[in-house]
């Protein structure tokens, strides 16, 4: 396998003052090859966008990573200093934000904010660049193009905004995107739009695609790989049918039987089950398995005792101790 990323023992914390750091995310392995496309899931707060945010330095004030390595085409970007990075982001790895009305600036046009993207990067000419972005507007299925390119972003859509935000992205030809919950507040037809378009982006550039979601259900089209966290642990990975069709791991089955196996457009044929209680404070994790409390499989030893991965085959990674 041709590997673009390698991620080993990253652990990610965030420090508040003179308290201890918290680990937000705790010795997360994986990887991903190019052209691949990789599905993060889990509930809020389980360390998604903390770990797409350590990948590329963008930890926000009191973040930081204390250990392990992220290596992207065999250079570890954790030991690369700000001005490197900034070579690296938006021409190499481009990262989509959740909210893209928050991540545009709402008093340029959006043809200039792609454009922007194309003159830090390939040192070309504004009017070179404008012209470049009127193509990548085009390029992702944008019918007026030109009266996009002269818009404001409050004058679009949630959906138009998001499109010019994978713009932006893909504007430089990166090897790989993030995308992070890119279609969590758009309505249910939008959703699988943005998602066809991924997908058909990934194809035609050969991108690697990292896409991060609450649902399972819109990774179904798109991902070769999905990886369940919770509390800051990778706790399933394999290969998306097995995950989707064959869950191991107990959390990643409550995620299932919670509805959040449905596609956008579907509603539930009967009542949805939860999974009892609440996701555990990362600062203060319980003894053993941090699933425990919630979990209908527990053993005894799960309440004192962390699980070790298990390996599954030759593509299934689990962290339950069921499995052991």
């Amino acid at each position: 396998m041709d590997r673009l990323l390698e991620v080993r023992d990253l652990r990610v914390c965030y420090r508040k003052g003179t308290e201890p750091p918290t680990h937000v995310v705790d010795n997360a392995s994986f990887d991903l090859a190019a052209g691949e496309t990789l599905g993060i899931i889990g509930e809020s707060g389980c360390g998604k966008t903390s770990l797409a945010l350590a990948l590329l330095g963008l930890l926000p004030r009191g973040g930081f990573v204390q250990c392990g390595e992220v290596r992207f085409k065999g250079t570890n970007l954790i030991e690369l200093h700000e001005a490197d990075l900034q070579r690296v982001r938006g021409a190499e790895i481009s990262f989509v934000h959740q909210d893209a009305g928050l991540a545009l600036n709402p008093v340029l046009r959006v043809g200039d904010q792609i454009a922007e993207v194309l003159i830090a990067h390939r040192r070309i000419s504004f009017r070179q660049a404008s012209g470049e972005a009127r193509k990548i507007l085009a390029q992702i299925g944008f019918a007026g193009h030109e009266q996009i390119d002269r818009a404001f972003p409050h004058q679009l859509s949630g959906g138009q905004k998001q499109r010019v935000a994978i713009a932006q992205a893909i504007a430089c030809g990166p090897a790989l995107v993030i995308a992070d919950e890119p279609v969590t507040a758009l309505d249910a037809l939008v959703q699988v739009e943005i998602i066809t378009l991924l997908k058909t982006l990934q194809q035609h550039f050969h991108l690697a695609l990292i896409l991060i979601t609450h649902t399972p259900a819109v990774l179904v089209p798109i991902a070769h790989r999905i990886m369940v966290m919770y509390a800051g642990r990778i706790v399933e990975q394999g290969l998306a049918p097995e995950v989707l069709q064959a869950p191991l791991h107990p959390y990643t089955q409550g995620l299932l039987d919670s509805g959040l196996d449905l596609l956008p457009q579907e509603s539930p044929a009967g009542p949805l089950s939860s999974i009892p209680g609440e996701p555990p404070n990362l600062a203060a994790l319980p003894a053993g398995c941090a699933f425990a409390p919630r979990c209908s499989d527990r053993m005894e030893v799960c309440q004192t005792r962390e699980p070790v991965e298990s390996h599954s085959g030759k593509s299934r990674i689990v962290r339950c101790i069921k499995y052991e």
